[in-house]
């Protein structure tokens, strides 16, 4: 058995990033989390599906907190950078709001569609718009966070 990093085969590492292994009832957690998204995106005042790149793929939703100058917080959605969509992330949304701080969800493309390098430019450009635009949705774009 060939060790291509650490002591991991390529099939132990694979595993490792199969987050349906991990997760086993995954699916449950999904469902859930769309649901209650949805609910969250009609609840809250938001901007959705804001254009940010030239692709398809390259679309935000913007959750305003109720005070301007608030902070902004650029949440990208898990999934090992090949599964997962914004749309079901929204569910975060009113923690932050709560606490006057703006969300903005991008969206991006997925691996394998695109390298890892176009996903990273993706994810630059939805910050490097959240900076720009701040005052649309009247954040401070000096107090600009993301996880």
């Amino acid at each position: 058995m060939i060790k291509v990093y650490g002591d991991y085969t390529q099939e132990e590492l694979d595993r490792q990033y199969n987050q349906l292994v991990l997760v086993p009832n995954q699916a449950e957690y999904v469902k859930q989390n769309r649901m209650k998204s949805a609910e969250v995106r009609e609840k809250l005042n938001c901007m959705l599906d804001v254009s940010y790149g030239p692709t398809l793929d390259e679309v935000l939703d913007v959750f305003p907190a109720e005070q301007p100058g608030g902070p902004i917080q650029v949440y990208h959605h898990g999934g090992a950078w090949k599964l997962s969509h914004k749309d079901g992330h929204s569910y975060i949304a009113e923690s932050f709001i709560d606490k006057g701080v703006n969300l903005i969800i991008p969206n991006f493309s997925l691996a394998p569609k695109v390298t890892m390098d176009e996903i990273v430019r993706q994810n630059r450009a939805a910050i490097a718009w959240a900076y720009h635009n701040a005052e649309s949705f009247s954040g401070n774009r000096y107090q600009l966070y993301i996880s």
